[in-house]
């Protein structure tokens, strides 16, 4: 498979800059929004990485409202890392981060590329996982377009099961939380998750 996991791979290897950041081919955002990014990330040296919020354009869905909107809530690193597993705290297309973050959470520059596997859940599973940080500015500067045909909507690896199975992995990891918490029980838990995986 030569997919969205493949192409960002790609794009990675050939960039240069220290910072890096993506966009949709059928998005948006004002000129300033990398500029702003970057200058958030110059005052916060302790992040990894900044998003901004997101406003949905083109069909209007409520579902997708909502769901930007509750994005949009996570404002804090904290807020941004607690949200984790219930949904993305926000689109990565919408993030500038730092390099050296980047390659940590994508196993030195190789996004997973997988029919099967959603390509922006597994990218912040990852980053979180590697205690890596970020936070996000209360400023819509990605233009979100929807339309019946997007991939959100249509693509099989972007399925309930496949959400889920993505999130048991990083919830069962070393490190991850049902595997710590297994450590102190007598019941195995990750065998729990292991079972659940199979099931999906």
């Amino acid at each position: 498979n030569r997919g969205q996991g493949s192409m960002m791979s790609l794009c990675l290897a050939h960039a240069q800059h220290d910072l890096i950041g993506h966009m949709e081919s059928d998005d948006e955002r004002p000129e300033h929004a990398f500029s702003s990014l970057a200058q958030t990330l110059g005052n916060q040296p302790s992040w990894d990485g900044v998003c901004s919020q997101t406003l949905c354009i083109g069909w209007d869905r409520p579902g997708m409202r909502r769901y930007a909107e509750w994005q949009n809530k996570l404002l804090t690193p904290s807020d941004m890392r607690a949200a984790r597993f219930l949904e993305i705290p926000c689109l990565h297309q919408a993030g500038l981060f730092r390099r050296r973050a980047v390659f940590a959470a994508t196993e030195n520059g190789g996004f997973r590329d997988d029919p099967h596997w959603a390509v922006d859940m597994h990218f912040w599973l990852s980053w979180f996982h590697q205690n890596l940080t970020c936070g996000k500015i209360a400023e819509e500067l990605y233009l979100w377009r929807q339309h019946p045909g997007q991939q959100t909507r249509s693509h099989g690896r972007l399925s309930i099961s496949n959400l889920r199975r993505c999130k048991i992995q990083f919830l069962c990891k070393p490190g991850g939380p049902i595997h710590a918490q297994s450590d102190n029980d007598s019941t195995d838990i990750c065998n729990h998750c292991s079972q659940w995986d199979r099931v999906l």
